[in-house]
């Protein structure tokens, strides 16, 4: 898994968009927040968000109402009005008409029975209205007279009028449908900014092209255990700011001025986090998270004076330290835990209103905030040692995982899987150039030895046709002639061994109906398997078999088989020979005989080259007839197994079918 920033455009548009999901989140949590207070997620949301919205928003309605039947009382009683408040009460008397708003009111002034101002339908009913409410307001004319107003105020039932009203109530209605779906917004934005803040972590570099840690910044030079306690400070005075304005009661009678505080508020918060999470992953691939904080600083120098430097918990194995870590983080929530349970049976009224339970929510919600980006980088890092493994497992030695992410012990493991492939790759290497040294050595020493037998075995045979009547020289030439013969077949195996190791061989594939094949080859070994009083017995699971071969190096396969055969088999017995399907698309060949001698080495070793089962070589044959006939078969796509079973020698080869 290669690392996803990799230039510094993408590393801050990556910033950006940590920050923007973290803020979008934020709204959303407002925005939740705000439904929560007027009952949206609870089952009278129907009826009491509408009528908390329409109470909100009557608020500054009975205000105009009130100065509009101030304006009103003042023209009606001749006195005169200034030219701004005949152009307020215009403005009044065209807001106030049907069918211009959805309200309807009546002003009484100073306890009057008679309304001073009234705005209802033509019936006079009230009985129908969707909301309705009563208030006292106090007024003062220019003489500083005060007039006390009670004002009645409705809504229509239909909301027919394109007012303000109206659009509270489409809102309304509106936010009744994306009640639950901004929570599901919220979850998914929480988690791309969290995945974001992993990629950006995970794209911290802290080498250079050479491999050398670059210099380390200032805040990654502050000890960490003093820059959480800074962290901690941020996030305390920015807690403390959000406090005031709960206190100054900012929320409940300015609810944009609040929103925008506390969006202010969190993107300093978000960045301060963004920083310190990305801190945190340069301390983690540096490998000196614990090593640069005063905690380790003091303890180091109090078991340096007390001699115990390799000591404690930074020499425990992999798996305590986790097991360690995680006990300790467990433990502390249980103990936060623990604390905040008893203030809640503890505080006065008993009430769960009473108890702020929010800042344990928040105290967990910071301690994932760290932990899960953490946890992504070592996920990230068994993913890479993992698919490190793997590809050494496959033999991709030119695989290198990426260890720029490593901290720690993935580091090491990572390091070590490294160096094995690194061993392994030379060996390869020193394997390839011993057997293209011994390759080429054999086949320069078979062709020099070749030339020079060829002329002996040539004039061994002049000599044999010009006769002799020396009976001993007779003798010898022949001894010499089957000698010459017999190293000019080793010298032959050698230079196809060499070919075979070489993969200097050619393979002409084509189609071959192997009980034909079998049927020649028997007769063509039919004089010297009667010489050697062996009898040969065949079986065909159908009267044509096709497979894909090369004609030409089966024979070298059955001549080396047969001749194997010729050389231990026991006199006077039988041999196998069947061919039978093997599955769909496959064809069995088998080989089975009595051995003369008894066989003391397994199938495997007897194919190893120059390999033998009479090991004090009394016998003829050099131990390079077995090995050829597997290696031919397998470059023409078969397998060649040997069995051995007390005296029983069994090969069994396969080739692919072909159809007829």
């Amino acid at each position: 898994m290669k690392i996803l920033l990799k230039t510094t455009t993408d590393r801050v548009t990556a910033m950006f968009l940590f920050i923007l999901f973290m803020e979008i989140s934020v709204s959303l949590v407002l925005g939740i927040s705000c439904m929560y207070d007027y009952h949206f997620y609870a089952s009278d949301y129907k009826t009491y968000a509408t009528q908390a919205a329409f109470g909100v928003k009557s608020e500054a309605e009975i205000d105009n109402i009130a100065s509009y039947a101030v304006l009103y009382r003042k023209q009606q009683s001749g006195a005169e009005l200034t030219a701004q408040e005949r152009s307020e009460l215009s403005l009044y008397e065209k807001r106030y008409v049907p069918g211009m708003t959805n309200a309807r009111f009546e002003v009484y002034a100073d306890g009057g029975v008679q309304p001073l101002l009234r705005f209802m339908p033509q019936d006079g009913g009230t009985d129908d209205f969707t909301f309705r409410r009563f208030a006292e307001r106090t007024v003062y004319d220019e003489n500083g007279t005060p007039t006390d107003l009670s004002v009645r105020f409705f809504l229509m039932p239909e909301l027919t009028a394109k007012d303000s009203f109206r659009l509270v109530a489409e809102l309304v209605h509106i936010a009744v449908m994306i009640r639950y779906p901004i929570v599901v917004m919220l979850v998914l934005t929480v988690i791309l900014a969290l995945l974001i803040l992993g990629a950006l972590m995970s794209s911290v570099e802290v080498t250079d092209a050479n491999g050398n840690f670059k210099r380390e910044n200032f805040i990654d030079r502050i000890p960490l255990d003093l820059l959480i306690l800074m962290l901690l400070f941020v996030f305390g005075f920015f807690g403390v700011l959000v406090a005031l304005t709960a206190v100054a009661d900012v929320k409940s009678t300015n609810i944009v001025l609040w929103n925008a505080v506390i969006l202010i508020i969190s993107f300093f918060l978000i960045v301060v986090a963004m920083v310190f999470n990305l801190s945190l992953a340069s301390r983690v691939k540096r490998g000196h998270v614990y090593r640069n904080t005063l905690v380790f600083r003091v303890i180091a120098r109090i078991r340096k004076m007390a001699g115990k430097e390799n000591d404690g918990y930074f020499k425990v194995p992999f798996i305590g330290k986790a097991l360690l870590t995680v006990g300790l983080a467990v433990l502390a929530e249980l103990i936060v835990l623990l604390f905040f349970l008893y203030s809640y049976y503890t505080n006065e009224s008993g009430l769960l209103h009473d108890f702020k339970f929010i800042y344990y929510v928040c105290f967990w919600a910071a301690g994932r905030f760290i932990l899960i980006p953490v946890f992504f980088m070592m996920a990230l890092n068994l993913s890479r040692i993992r698919e490190n493994g793997a590809r050494l497992a496959e033999g991709d030695y030119a695989f290198d995982a990426d260890s720029q992410i490593m901290f720690g012990d993935f580091r090491q493991i990572n390091a070590n899987l490294t160096k094995i492939r690194e061993d392994m790759m030379d060996a390869a290497e020193e394997k390839n150039r011993s057997y293209q040294m011994r390759s080429e050595l054999i086949t320069n020493i078979s062709h020099d030895i070749k030339t020079p037998l060829t002329s002996i075995v040539n004039y061994v045979d002049l000599l044999k046709r010009t006769g002799t009547d020396d009976e001993t020289a007779a003798e010898y030439m022949e001894i010499l002639q089957t000698q010459s013969v017999k190293l000019k077949k080793l010298l032959e195996n050698l230079i196809e061994v060499s070919k075979l190791t070489a993969g200097d061989i050619s393979v002409q594939m084509d189609s071959l109906d192997v009980v034909t094949f079998v049927e020649q080859t028997v007769s063509e070994f039919a004089d010297r398997l009667e010489a050697a009083q062996l009898e040969f017995v065949t079986a065909f699971a159908a009267p044509e078999m096709q497979i894909f071969a090369d004609g030409d190096k089966l024979w070298r396969v059955f001549e080396n088989l047969i001749g194997n055969i010729l050389k231990y088999a026991q006199t006077g017995t039988r041999v196998y020979l069947d061919v039978a399907w093997e599955g769909r698309d496959r064809v069995r060949i088998t080989f089975k005989n009595v051995s003369r001698d008894p066989i003391h080495v397994s199938g495997e070793e007897l194919t190893r080259r120059f390999a033998r089962a009479d090991a004090s070589r009394h016998s003829e044959g050099y131990g390079l007839g077995l090995s050829i006939a597997q290696s031919l078969t397998q470059i023409q796509g078969g397998t060649f197994d040997v069995t051995v079973d007390g005296d029983l020698f069994r090969v069994d080869m396969t080739f692919q079918k072909a159809e007829g």
